[in-house]
């Protein structure tokens, strides 16, 4: 793919002139491939179509009345029930992020996404983080003996593959005590950066990983002793060829084929890749929650809402319990830019202490 971005002199950058639609092909070639690059890609292309059938055709037809015209289209869509305010504003910052592109490369003088014109008509964003699913402390502490007790029997009766169970065990563990976000120990299809935690990026000995974070740079995530623990004894269990395996590897039958030979036997897939010196892949995101499920529904566990346990809420849950005892740890363990982020989260803790101070100060 050609790099647009080195090619300021070329006949498609015609400066405040640069069609609408080279404009994106140039902001999109200077991205990353992965999850953003595609949903960028959709978001911004639609957002063409909408003003260009009112009229744009190049970038210095970008100002603020199009932003307003383009944050009423979003509002009418949320009151369609079409999109959720989250959504909306999503889309919203997504153009914005191109429109400073475009400010950068010098074909507009500033970014009318920020007026506060086209703002105010934006749908206000009602959701409130603290009323998603987390875990409790109980919620965790249930999960993984469960998943320990599954482990532990089967490597001593065999009806089920001690390795799975010591898998599974071992994920479950880094759900809850961790806080890590599924894609960054899993394999995402839209994203061929996130193809799962490595062994390479786990340090057994001090108890730290390295993951490919949300933010798409590297991070370093420590890793509590019952966490890393059962990563250890997986480890010795999954027997890795090298350190390239992925920590949690798929056992999906028709994908472990695909990456052996023809002429290869049914049976132990995995003893096959260490053969072979092949490296398996990963399980997806959709199979950590298939997990997590199974567990649920073999164990009877619930989340307060009844439903089975998520992933991401695992993290939620252990921001909570941190929050509680010293929001600064929260904001560390979850990686969190800003504290003020993990404030807004855990808002319902604060106000609850809020409550309490209230109380014992006034009769």
């Amino acid at each position: 793919m050609v790099d647009r971005t080195q090619t300021a002199g070329s006949s498609r950058d015609q400066g405040h002139e640069t069609t609408l639609q080279d404009a994106v092909e140039y902001y999109l070639d200077s991205r990353d491939s992965g999850i953003y690059q595609s949903t960028a890609s959709h978001i911004l292309k639609s957002f063409i179509e909408h003003i260009e059938d009112r009229g744009a055709e190049t970038v210095a037809d970008l100002d603020t009345r199009v932003l307003v015209t383009y944050a009423s289209y979003l509002r009418r869509r949320v009151d369609g029930d079409g999109i959720s305010p989250a959504t909306a504003r999503n889309y919203y910052d997504v153009v914005s992020g191109w429109l400073t592109y475009c400010v950068r490369r010098g074909w507009l003088e500033s970014n009318p996404a920020f007026r506060q014109a086209p703002k105010e008509e934006l749908p206000e964003d009602t959701s409130d983080p603290t009323t998603q699913q987390r875990w409790t402390r109980q919620n965790r502490v249930e999960i993984v003996r469960w998943a320990d007790w599954r482990a532990e029997s089967a490597a001593e009766h065999e009806w089920m593959d001690p390795t799975v169970a010591s898998r599974d065990r071992a994920l479950i563990a880094l759900f809850g005590y961790t806080g890590v976000r599924g894609a960054e120990v899993l394999r995402d299809g839209r994203d061929e950066q996130r193809d799962g935690l490595r062994w390479s990026n786990v340090d057994l000995e001090t108890g730290q990983m390295r993951v490919w974070a949300k933010k798409r740079e590297w991070q370093r995530v420590a890793i509590h002793e019952r966490a890393l623990r059962y990563l250890r004894v997986h480890k010795r269990r999954q027997n890795p060829t090298n350190d390239e395996w992925p920590v949690f590897a798929t056992r999906h039958a028709h994908t472990l084929l695909k990456g052996l030979p023809d002429d290869v036997d049914s049976g132990d897939y995995l003893a096959a890749y260490r053969e072979y010196d092949r490296i398996p892949q990963a399980p997806g995101t959709h199979g950590g929650r298939s997990v997590l499920e199974t567990l649920c529904i073999e164990s009877g566990i619930r989340a307060s809402d009844g439903d089975v346990l998520k992933p991401h809420a695992a993290r939620r849950g252990l921001g909570k319990e941190l929050y509680q005892q010293q929001p600064e740890k929260a904001q560390e363990q979850l990686r969190h830019e800003d504290l003020a982020v993990t404030n807004k989260h855990y808002n319902d803790v604060e106000t609850a202490e809020q409550k309490e101070s209230l109380d014992s100060m006034i009769d």
